[in-house]
């Protein structure tokens, strides 16, 4: 599991756009920097109420998804990475502004400071437990 970005969204369509992007890193080699830019390398269009913050992207290997954590409306959005298509928007996580992903459970556990707790969402069967 690798944390992408952290970062608030916005969107002006009724469509939420998240767009992925390979981060550029300044690499010092040799005594001399060399940066990169940001790429767009995929747009993945998200169900839902446009803006209200999308708080965090991961990655989930195992099953190639990509988790994306949408604070306002509470919302779990599982994308499949090979895809970039909507495998399950799950609800039931107010105020989702973090998330880890447990290898081998197929759980993640979400910070949701809406009700001040942390959820446990099942990932084989993409509901809140």
């Amino acid at each position: 599991m690798r944390s992408l970005a952290q970062s608030p969204g916005s969107g002006t369509d009724a469509v939420l756009k998240v767009a992925i992007a390979l981060l550029g890193l300044s690499v010092m080699v040799s005594g001399q920097s060399s940066a990169q830019n940001l790429k767009r390398i995929g747009v993945i269009d998200l169900p839902g109420p446009k803006g209200q913050r999308f708080d965090y992207l991961t990655i989930y290997d195992e099953d190639h998804y990509l988790l994306s954590a949408h604070l306002g409306p509470g919302i779990l959005y599982v994308v499949d990475a090979r895809t970039n298509g909507l495998v399950k928007a799950i609800p039931g996580v107010p105020g989702i502004t973090g998330l880890e992903y447990i290898p081998g459970l197929h759980k993640v556990y979400t910070s949701d400071w809406g009700e001040e707790k942390i959820a446990v969402v099942d990932l084989q069967r993409m509901k809140v437990l």
